[in-house]
């Protein structure tokens, strides 16, 4: 699978944002709270959605848009197999 870019709506501190990857090699790095970890949740919860239970809600919440007027999520897309694919 190659991450091809991804757009936020609304996901933590991110709205209406785009990032395009690289073809070869993505690298996410930045000072403290830049926001790479909840990229990386982001993307996390685009493959494999929130956990649900009600241990793990805080995952849900914490990751809610800031401005709470945003819609909650946005679009990644990839390829497999140069087959290519939107998960919204």
């Amino acid at each position: 699978m190659i991450l091809e870019k991804l757009y936020i709506d609304g996901f933590g501190k991110f709205a209406d944002y785009s990032l395009d990857f690289s073809p070869s090699i993505q690298i996410l790095y930045g000072e403290n709270e830049a926001g790479k970890s909840t990229l990386h949740a982001f993307i996390q919860g685009m493959l494999y959605g929130i956990p649900s239970s009600p241990s793990r809600k805080e995952q849900f919440f914490r990751h809610r848009p800031f401005k709470k007027e945003l819609p909650f999520g946005g679009k990644l897309y990839f390829s497999y197999q140069t087959i290519p694919y939107c998960l919204t």
